[in-house]
């Protein structure tokens, strides 16, 4: 779901997926994300949680959920100030 927030406010993201030993990979503009304390946390789980929104952090968030099986891509969320 899109979100609309205030600079240095804060922007969660979630995913909901089925399956055993699932792994999750978000990613901004199709790089991934990484745990930076105060900056990301969550990278990869099934939220991830961006501290301090500014306009670096703006664009489309996706996660990349998989297993041994196999792998999907949920549905693309913008972070807009607002």
């Amino acid at each position: 779901m899109d979100q609309f927030v205030l600079e240095e406010e804060e922007a969660t993201f979630t995913v909901v997926a089925n399956g055993s030993e699932l792994n999750y990979q978000w990613l901004r503009n199709g790089v991934k994300l990484m745990d930076e304390e105060g900056v990301v946390s969550g990278s990869s789980a099934a939220s991830v949680t961006v501290f301090n929104v500014s306009t670096d952090d703006l664009g489309f968030y996706y996660c990349i959920i998989g297993n041994m099986a196999a792998n999907i891509t949920s549905n693309n969320a913008t972070l807009n100030l607002g």
